[in-house]
């Protein structure tokens, strides 16, 4: 059932987002946006105390319900603290590291690949890492 589950996430979102907005109009933009985003950071605690399906749904809602009070108000908070006409300004910048995320996975990568080899014979029959390496006749073993 796991995309069911996450599916309470996405209608959520899609749903929820405009009514929330429009009860809370008039609110202090931070008033929203802290709780949401505190009721979601503590999401997690549900599907830590219930490893189960009951768990992850309550996790998929309590984080829905988090996700919709902040979302609706994160672009006119940004935009309420920028200077007038440089709004956005503010977005650009504040949007850049979608752009140059992706350049941060390529130089971790080559980093990984040049200082954290993949030793395939440091992994037992699984691929699994191995705790204890043995390294006979100069060449690396999985120890039991």
């Amino acid at each position: 059932p796991i995309y069911t589950i996450q599916s309470i996430n996405l209608f959520g979102c899609l749903i929820m987002p405009p009514i929330v907005g429009a009860l809370t109009t008039g609110t202090e933009d931070f008033q929203i946006v802290m709780p949401g985003l505190w009721i979601m950071a503590c999401s997690p605690i549900f599907i830590a105390l219930l490893p189960n399906v009951f768990g992850a749904c309550v996790w998929q809602l309590v984080l829905t319900i988090g996700e919709v009070l902040w979302s609706p108000r994160q672009d006119s908070w940004t935009a309420s603290l920028a200077p007038i006409g440089m709004e956005g300004f503010f977005f650009a910048f504040g949007s850049s590291r979608e752009l140059f995320g992706p350049l941060g996975d390529v130089v971790m990568g080559a980093m990984n690949e040049k200082y954290n080899t993949n030793c395939l014979d440091c992994r037992d029959q699984y691929g699994h890492f191995c705790q204890n390496l043995s390294n006979s006749n100069g060449t690396l073993q999985c120890v039991s």
